[in-house]
């Protein structure tokens, strides 16, 4: 246990596995009030409404999450249906906007302007034009579900139903990157993934059609991309396991904690590092190698500790929408394209990005796709 300040801000990092149950289970942190210091605010204890998250506004985004991202809804669109509306996911021309400005707010989180968030910056700068451009973009479309004649299901709507103000509704594609990468460095793994995709395509629609690929995806059921892809399931959690290294925080906001055998104040920040679960090779033998066949039924490190969609008090309340996108952006890529990774001058490799643990931004090298569409 390490801990340290942030300007005026205690912060206590928490190591190994001992306290991971305080971490992730304990009342008295807040999930909310952990990223505050890191997000542009400088937090007092003194404006903390004392409650736990389970009173407050985390539960409720989680309700409305659960209403909003239902099976049958999921089978309508992809991430910007779900999260936004119809109309936008339909112009392309506010996506190209949207996945800039994204980008800007992307390449402006500098450590500089995470720890301090109110210094002049051109980081600074740009995470504000970015942020203004998005929230003005988003309420221009939520001012025309609110005015349109006739409601949709779609989440705009529904929170609009719920008697959200617009500028609350306003308040994965790395994981998908990083599995195109290694299945490209590991072909036995990419054959299989292959090899169940065709089968769900065969076993769900029609062989003989004519329909593009795109559409006979569609007619697939929901239950099957659910329940009949285990080798994306592995690939997918085994990806996780080694890219979703970050640090969670969290903050003690109602009294004193003792953690093995220390004392955590009030008001103090927790942070817990990931890798510690991930990478301990005490669970996970050879842990920075990539091999999904870990957590394959019967195999012991199926059942070691791991945080990849969240635990505790606060899973990932999106794990289905993440998992469908995923398996269907990965079914269109391995099905519609061939591809080999190259290095920048063209030539093959088998030599995946080596992750820089020490910047959330870029890895320590890089790699290209070489590709050539097969099917339409």
């Amino acid at each position: 246990m390490l801990s340290f300040n942030v300007l005026q801000h205690q912060v206590v990092a928490l190591s190994a596995v001992e306290p991971q149950h305080v971490f992730f289970h304990d009342k008295n942190l807040s999930f909310t009030e952990g990223y505050v210091l890191f997000v542009g605010a400088s937090p007092r204890l003194e404006g903390i409404k004392v409650e736990t998250d389970s009173a407050g506004s985390v539960s409720e985004s989680n309700k409305r999450l659960a209403k909003i991202l239902r099976r049958d809804r999921l089978q309508d669109g992809m991430t910007v249906r779900m999260a936004s509306c119809s109309e936008l996911a339909a112009n392309y021309e506010d996506l190209k906007r949207m996945n800039e400005m994204y980008w800007k707010l992307e390449k402006s989180a500098t450590p500089v302007g995470l720890l301090l968030p109110w210094l002049p910056s051109q980081a600074r700068s740009n995470k504000n034009e970015a942020t203004l451009g998005l929230f003005n973009l988003i309420s221009h479309y939520i001012t025309l579900r609110r005015n349109a004649e006739v409601a949709y299901s779609d989440a705009f709507d529904f929170l609009i139903a719920e008697g959200e103000e617009d500028h609350d509704i306003v308040g994965d594609t790395s994981l998908i990157s990083c599995i195109t990468m290694y299945l490209g460095a590991h072909p036995e793994w990419k054959a299989n993934a292959v090899a169940e995709i065709q089968k769900l395509i065969e076993t769900h629609t029609d062989t003989n059609s004519t329909l593009p690929l795109h559409q006979r995806l569609s007619a697939i059921p929901i239950s099957a991309w659910e329940d009949e892809m285990p080798v994306l399931e592995l690939i997918t959690r085994e990806t996780l396991r080694l890219v979703n290294n970050g640090t969670m925080l969290r903050r003690n906001v109602l009294e004193d904690i003792e953690v093995s055998g220390k004392i955590i104040p009030r008001g103090a920040f927790m942070a817990y590092q990931m890798g510690d679960v991930h990478l301990n090779g005490e669970y996970y033998p050879d842990p920075l190698k990539w091999d999904p066949a870990r957590f394959m039924s019967g195999n012991a490190q199926s059942e070691a500790p791991y945080i990849g969609w969240g635990t505790g008090r606060h899973p990932c309340t999106g794990i289905k929408v993440a998992k469908f996108e995923v398996k269907m952006i990965l079914a269109l890529m391995l099905t519609r394209y061939e591809y080999t990774l190259v290095d920048a001058a063209g030539a093959p490799t088998m030599q995946v990005p080596e992750p820089n643990r020490n910047d959330i931004t870029r890895p320590k090298t890089e790699c290209f796709i070489k590709y050539k569409k097969v099917m339409e």
